[in-house]
């Protein structure tokens, strides 16, 4: 199975945008989640360039995928108290 550093890409790019969400929310600011939406975007774009694709087997797949998707339920779960 071929898998790359998506995973990592994805979780940086949620962890970027869920703390200028949070960072606009504390400090009613529109143009610091503005700036953080484009950073996402910028940095998607420069990660997704330079990934490199490599062989990995299935339970690593599923191991990274699990940890995404742990990762995002925290931010999401911490989003909903802020």
């Amino acid at each position: 199975m071929l898998a790359s550093t998506n995973s990592g890409i994805w979780i940086a790019g949620i962890v970027i945008f869920m703390g200028s969400l949070i960072g606009a929310l504390v400090l009613h600011s529109g143009l610091l989640f503005a700036s953080g939406v484009v950073l996402v975007v910028a940095f998607n774009v420069l990660a997704w360039r330079r990934a490199k694709l490599y062989p990995i087997s299935r339970e690593s797949a599923g191991n990274a995928a699990r940890a995404g998707w742990f990762v995002a339920g925290a931010c999401a779960f911490i989003a909903l108290f802020r």
